[in-house]
């Protein structure tokens, strides 16, 4: 080392002044060309696109830049913003629906600036940061705006046309920040917790509306049936009933027939006991006849109290014949 600095000094000592203020101002050349490269050049990733902005002169240039390495003024910088499509959510954004019931939902969307309209965008909003805030105050009036055109009920019902109102109305809000939307997705739409338990019991009745529906025709035809077995059994129990009719007439007037002979022979028998043709009985004879057939057709014993006569020889008696006998003259 000593001997590095010892060769040096002779050589400078060799050297005239002005050659040595040459080599100086070489290298101080070198050295601000090569810092004025190192600042003069930036590059830009494959997702990214960006505007060269000079600080020296506060001037941006127009037309976007994209992937690979660029050279600029000295000192420059790129304003940077994505080359693809960021996804921006709104999660738990509360609104008033058509019926003034508040709703929270989840809404996201895969938004990108538009590249021709880069330097107005930042001159607006300075950077992609002051875009992105902006934005989310345009999607959520837009998620608003959506909302009160919805009754309740239809956000159940009509969830698409839903999805759909809301992409066109936060399309036309970004557009006019200059930025291009590619979807809008919608989930998680939360009711307050009454009207969910109202909604799932009027879904639980008409599910059960539809069930008794589909079982209507099924429980007709088993109605219809009962009561034509009903029918059939009450037509049986009926023909039963009037045969059995029939045979308790038929057998009543078999009876009553029996009857009514069996009392024309016994009022022809007593008729022959009275009349003169035949036994010509007196009142008193015709009612100890009776007295002795009644008499004689008991099966059991029969006791007669009657006060003993004082001369029972004295009683006329006459031994009545067997009835339906015709006395011999």
């Amino acid at each position: 080392m000593a001997f590095s600095i010892t060769a040096f000094q002779v050589r400078t000592s060799r050297m005239s002044p002005k050659a040595i203020a040459l080599c100086i101002g070489a290298v101080m050349a070198v050295a601000i060309i090569a810092t004025l490269l190192a600042t003069s050049m930036k590059k830009l990733q494959t997702y990214e696109v960006g505007l060269i902005y000079n600080k020296i002169t506060k001037r941006l240039q127009d037309n976007p830049k994209f992937e690979g390495l660029h050279l600029g003024p000295p000192g420059f910088t790129f304003i940077i913003f994505p080359n693809v499509y960021q996804t921006k959510t709104f999660n738990g954004i509360m609104c008033l629906n058509q019926n003034g019931v508040r709703i929270i939902l989840d809404v996201s969307c895969q938004f990108k600036v538009q590249l021709h309209s880069m330097k107005k965008v930042i001159k607006e909003f300075k950077d992609f940061d002051g875009l992105k805030r902006v934005l989310q105050y345009a999607g959520t009036a837009a998620i608003h705006e959506a909302c009160s055109n919805f009754t309740t009920a239809e956000f159940q019902e009509r969830r698409e046309a839903f999805r759909k109102l809301v992409q066109e109305i936060m399309e036309f809000r970004f557009n006019a920040l200059n930025t291009d939307i590619s979807s809008i997705q919608v989930n998680n739409i939360r009711r307050p917790q009454p009207y969910e338990k109202a909604i799932r019991a009027k879904e639980r009745a008409r599910e059960d509306i539809l069930v008794a529906r589909q079982e209507q025709p099924k429980q007709l035809i088993e109605a219809e049936t009962k009561v034509k077995e009903a029918i059939a059994i009450s037509n049986i129990t009926l023909e039963k009933a009037k045969s059995r009719a029939r045979i308790k007439k038929k057998q009543a007037e078999s009876e009553a027939s029996a009857i009514l002979i069996q009392y024309q022979k016994e009022a022809e028998s007593l008729q022959n006991v009275l009349s003169p043709e035949g036994l010509n009985y007196t009142n008193d004879e015709f009612l100890q006849y009776m007295a002795i057939r009644i008499i004689s057709s008991l099966n059991n014993t029969l006791y007669v109290g009657m006060n003993f006569p004082e001369n029972p020889y004295s009683i006329p008696f006459r031994r009545p014949p067997p009835p339906n006998v015709t006395p011999k003259k």
